[in-house]
Protein backbone atom coordinates (compact mmCIF):
# COMPACT_ATOMS: atom_id res chain seq x y z
CA UNK A 1 0.00 0.00 0.00
CA UNK A 2 1.28 3.42 -1.14
CA UNK A 3 1.83 5.87 1.51
CA UNK A 4 -0.99 8.16 -0.05
CA UNK A 5 -3.16 5.36 0.24
CA UNK A 6 -2.71 5.09 3.86
CA UNK A 7 -3.34 8.23 4.15
CA UNK A 8 -6.44 8.25 2.74
CA UNK A 9 -7.42 5.41 4.99
CA UNK A 10 -6.62 6.96 8.55
CA UNK A 11 -8.24 10.58 7.14
CA UNK A 12 -11.25 7.92 6.35
CA UNK A 13 -10.91 6.11 9.48
CA UNK A 14 -10.66 9.04 11.54
CA UNK A 15 -13.96 10.89 9.65
CA UNK A 16 -16.29 8.03 10.81
CA UNK A 17 -14.69 8.17 14.38
CA UNK A 18 -12.68 5.15 14.38
CA UNK A 19 -9.49 6.68 14.96
CA UNK A 20 -9.35 9.54 17.61
CA UNK A 21 -6.10 12.63 17.16
CA UNK A 22 -4.21 12.26 20.01
CA UNK A 23 -2.10 15.67 20.69
CA UNK A 24 1.72 14.55 20.42
CA UNK A 25 4.12 15.80 23.52
CA UNK A 26 7.62 17.06 23.08
CA UNK A 27 8.62 13.64 23.15
CA UNK A 28 6.98 12.34 20.56
CA UNK A 29 4.30 10.53 22.39
CA UNK A 30 0.78 11.19 23.00
CA UNK A 31 0.28 13.99 25.46
CA UNK A 32 -2.17 13.09 28.23
CA UNK A 33 -3.01 16.99 28.96
CA UNK A 34 -0.75 16.89 32.23
CA UNK A 35 0.87 20.02 32.82
CA UNK A 36 4.55 19.82 34.31
CA UNK A 37 7.80 18.90 33.08
CA UNK A 38 8.03 15.98 30.34
CA UNK A 39 10.06 13.25 31.19
CA UNK A 40 10.53 11.57 27.97
CA UNK A 41 8.64 8.78 29.17
CA UNK A 42 5.24 10.53 29.13
CA UNK A 43 5.02 10.98 32.98
CA UNK A 44 4.95 15.19 33.75
CA UNK A 45 6.51 16.25 36.87
CA UNK A 46 5.23 19.37 38.57
CA UNK A 47 7.44 22.77 37.59
CA UNK A 48 8.26 23.47 41.27
CA UNK A 49 9.59 21.45 44.19
CA UNK A 50 7.52 20.79 47.04
CA UNK A 51 10.79 21.25 50.51
CA UNK A 52 9.29 18.91 52.47
CA UNK A 53 8.32 16.11 51.12
CA UNK A 54 11.41 14.02 50.88
CA UNK A 55 11.09 14.04 46.57
CA UNK A 56 12.50 15.17 43.91
CA UNK A 57 9.17 16.79 42.33
CA UNK A 58 11.08 18.86 39.75
CA UNK A 59 13.62 16.09 38.30
CA UNK A 60 16.60 17.76 38.62
CA UNK A 61 18.24 15.41 40.55
CA UNK A 62 17.85 17.78 43.68
CA UNK A 63 15.78 16.81 46.78
CA UNK A 64 13.59 19.09 49.22
CA UNK A 65 16.42 21.52 50.84
CA UNK A 66 19.48 20.27 48.46
CA UNK A 67 16.88 21.94 45.87
CA UNK A 68 18.26 25.47 44.86
CA UNK A 69 14.45 26.20 44.75
CA UNK A 70 14.18 25.24 48.25
CA UNK A 71 17.04 27.55 49.62
CA UNK A 72 14.63 30.53 51.15
CA UNK A 73 11.70 27.96 52.44
CA UNK A 74 11.70 28.47 56.02
CA UNK A 75 12.25 24.82 57.00
CA UNK A 76 15.93 25.10 55.10
CA UNK A 77 16.74 28.77 55.26
CA UNK A 78 20.43 28.50 57.85
CA UNK A 79 19.35 30.72 60.92
CA UNK A 80 20.61 34.16 60.71
CA UNK A 81 21.45 34.23 64.99
CA UNK A 82 22.17 30.68 67.95
CA UNK A 83 18.98 29.40 68.80
CA UNK A 84 20.14 27.51 71.22
CA UNK A 85 22.88 28.65 73.48
CA UNK A 86 23.95 25.40 75.57
CA UNK A 87 23.15 22.84 72.43
CA UNK A 88 26.56 22.46 71.16
CA UNK A 89 26.04 22.86 68.03
CA UNK A 90 26.89 26.45 65.61
CA UNK A 91 22.70 26.79 64.71
CA UNK A 92 23.45 29.59 62.44
CA UNK A 93 26.94 28.37 61.19
CA UNK A 94 28.84 31.57 61.98
CA UNK A 95 31.85 29.44 63.34
CA UNK A 96 30.93 30.01 66.65
CA UNK A 97 29.65 27.81 69.16
CA UNK A 98 26.65 28.36 71.49
CA UNK A 99 28.64 30.80 74.36
CA UNK A 100 31.12 31.81 72.14
CA UNK A 101 28.64 33.15 69.87
CA UNK A 102 27.71 36.92 70.00
CA UNK A 103 24.42 35.91 69.40
CA UNK A 104 24.54 34.40 73.12
CA UNK A 105 25.54 37.29 75.08
CA UNK A 106 22.25 37.83 77.11
CA UNK A 107 21.15 34.18 77.09
CA UNK A 108 21.35 33.20 80.82
CA UNK A 109 23.17 30.01 80.42
CA UNK A 110 25.76 32.36 79.31
CA UNK A 111 26.23 35.04 81.57
CA UNK A 112 29.87 34.65 83.23
CA UNK A 113 28.94 34.26 87.26
CA UNK A 114 33.05 34.81 87.95
CA UNK A 115 33.12 31.64 89.79
CA UNK A 116 31.30 27.65 88.86
CA UNK A 117 29.10 28.20 91.59
CA UNK A 118 27.76 24.52 91.33
CA UNK A 119 30.81 22.35 91.53
CA UNK A 120 28.88 18.88 91.10
CA UNK A 121 26.36 19.57 87.78
CA UNK A 122 28.59 18.50 85.01
CA UNK A 123 28.94 22.24 83.75
CA UNK A 124 31.55 24.33 83.53
CA UNK A 125 28.76 27.42 84.85
CA UNK A 126 31.36 30.08 84.93
CA UNK A 127 32.81 29.26 80.91
CA UNK A 128 36.73 29.53 82.00
CA UNK A 129 37.51 26.02 80.21
CA UNK A 130 37.38 24.38 83.77
CA UNK A 131 34.43 21.91 85.34
CA UNK A 132 33.08 21.11 88.65
CA UNK A 133 36.26 20.34 90.68
CA UNK A 134 38.56 20.93 88.24
CA UNK A 135 37.59 24.29 88.21
CA UNK A 136 39.90 26.60 91.48
CA UNK A 137 36.48 28.18 92.29
CA UNK A 138 35.42 24.85 94.08
CA UNK A 139 38.04 23.87 95.63
CA UNK A 140 36.44 24.36 99.34
CA UNK A 141 33.37 22.09 98.22
CA UNK A 142 33.61 18.98 100.32
CA UNK A 143 32.99 16.66 97.73
CA UNK A 144 35.94 18.56 95.73
CA UNK A 145 38.73 18.55 98.48
CA UNK A 146 41.59 16.55 96.94
CA UNK A 147 43.55 14.64 99.58
CA UNK A 148 47.00 14.21 98.95
CA UNK A 149 47.05 10.45 98.95
CA UNK A 150 43.96 7.96 99.08
CA UNK A 151 43.23 7.41 102.29
CA UNK A 152 40.66 4.08 102.41
CA UNK A 153 41.74 1.66 99.96
CA UNK A 154 38.09 -0.41 100.12
CA UNK A 155 35.31 2.27 99.80
CA UNK A 156 34.99 2.45 96.30
CA UNK A 157 36.13 6.60 96.64
CA UNK A 158 38.90 8.53 94.79
CA UNK A 159 39.90 10.46 97.80
CA UNK A 160 43.23 11.72 96.18
CA UNK A 161 41.08 12.43 92.68
CA UNK A 162 43.80 10.62 90.41
CA UNK A 163 41.14 8.72 88.73
CA UNK A 164 42.60 5.56 90.27
CA UNK A 165 40.40 4.03 92.98
CA UNK A 166 41.00 1.88 96.05
CA UNK A 167 43.36 -1.37 95.07
CA UNK A 168 43.87 0.26 91.56
CA UNK A 169 45.69 3.25 93.50
CA UNK A 170 49.57 2.70 94.32
CA UNK A 171 48.70 4.56 97.66
CA UNK A 172 47.46 0.84 98.31
CA UNK A 173 50.15 -1.02 97.29
CA UNK A 174 50.87 -1.95 100.80
CA UNK A 175 46.96 -2.67 102.06
CA UNK A 176 46.21 -6.18 103.17
CA UNK A 177 42.87 -6.04 100.92
CA UNK A 178 45.28 -5.42 98.24
CA UNK A 179 47.79 -7.65 98.73
CA UNK A 180 48.03 -10.44 95.57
Amino acid sequence: MSLRSLSSVLALAMTAGLLAAAPVGCTGKPDTGETGAETGDDTDVPATENCTNTTDDDADGAVDCDDADCAAHATCATPTTETECANKVDDDEDGALDCADTDCASAPECQLTGTEGACLDGNDNDVDGLVDCDDPDCASEPNCVKEPVELACADGADEDRDGLIDCADPDCVAASNCAE
